[in-house]
């Protein structure tokens, strides 16, 4: 059985789907909301690095790999996973247990036509 390469999927996607693929995931954003999978009051984004597992020596490094995340979720204790949300009085608890409270919020349209929204908290 022979598999497309992905020049061939890369071809079909910027050819065939170039303007319908944006309006399908617009329909499946709107389907999640309406059956409750998801709000679309916040969009978070996140700047982890993820690091490709894709050579022979996989299982060599694949602990090395579990080992650096997890340092970097106890190394980094501000980050958004770690933090306490107060819905009620919009503002989140840090590890040390001062407040940070809503300062800004920054409204972008992406490249896409999404609307992007930062909201910036400060202790």
């Amino acid at each position: 059985m022979s598999y497309p390469d992905h020049n061939t999927i890369n071809r079909f996607r910027s050819q065939r789907l170039n303007g319908v693929l944006k309006e399908i995931f617009s329909q499946v954003v709107f389907l999640l909301k309406e059956n409750g999978h998801i709000t679309l009051k916040e969009a978070y984004l996140d700047g982890t690095k993820i690091e490709a597992i894709a050579n022979r020596y996989t299982f060599v490094w694949g602990r090395s790999i579990k080992k650096k995340q997890s340092k970097n979720t106890k190394t980094t204790p501000y980050r958004i996973e770690n933090l306490h949300y107060d819905e009620k009085n919009d503002n989140y608890t840090c590890p040390k247990g001062q407040q940070m409270g809503f300062m800004k919020e920054k409204t972008k349209i992406t490249n896409n036509g999404f609307r992007q929204i930062k909201r910036f908290y400060q202790a």
